[in-house]
């Protein structure tokens, strides 16, 4: 599919971020805009409103920077070009990049725990309870003593897991 016009970007985001058979109700109940326009869009029967493109900026972020130009900054963005498989390890990298600096700075005794982790780890570990507790931590913007804590206890199951 071609991705050379803000509608065809729409079109590929909304084909490829939602179930087929749901698609249109699904947009609906995430975004607000009626089923039958997210339909008569797909269809090609009306063009995207402002109302939409808002809408599906602010459904799938990671990906407004693409949608809206139909390219991203290749170094520094952690906005995601979707037809580009390198595209989201480059931005998980940056994001965990911004993560490590954003915590370090904050509480320089994280260091240890994040210097260990690569964008692959960050991606392969979504659902690791320690990676959940540093995303916590970044979208909060500092480290309490009891996330430092829990912190310090995954660390250490994971060394006396790693021991026997």
């Amino acid at each position: 599919m071609a991705t050379e016009t803000l509608g065809e970007r729409m079109l590929f985001l909304v084909q490829a971020t939602t179930q087929e058979h749901r698609r249109y109700k699904e947009l609906e109940e995430k975004t607000g805009v009626a089923a039958d326009r997210w339909k008569a869009f797909a269809l090609g029967r009306q063009r995207p409103t402002a109302e939409m493109i808002e809408a599906l900026g602010k459904l799938k972020p990671q990906y407004s920077q693409w949608l809206l130009t139909g390219k991203v900054d290749p170094i520094w963005s952690d906005q995601i070009d979707p037809t580009n498989k390198d595209s989201e390890d480059r931005a998980l990298a940056n994001y965990a990049d911004k993560l490590f600096e954003l915590a370090t700075g904050l509480r320089p005794e994280l260091k240890p725990y994040l210097t260990r982790m690569r964008p692959e780890f960050w991606k392969t570990h979504e659902n690791d309870p320690k990676i959940k507790l540093l995303k916590a931590i970044n979208t909060q913007g500092f480290a309490t003593d009891e996330q430092l804590t829990k912190l310090k206890e995954i660390e250490d199951l994971a060394n006396d897991d790693k021991a026997t």
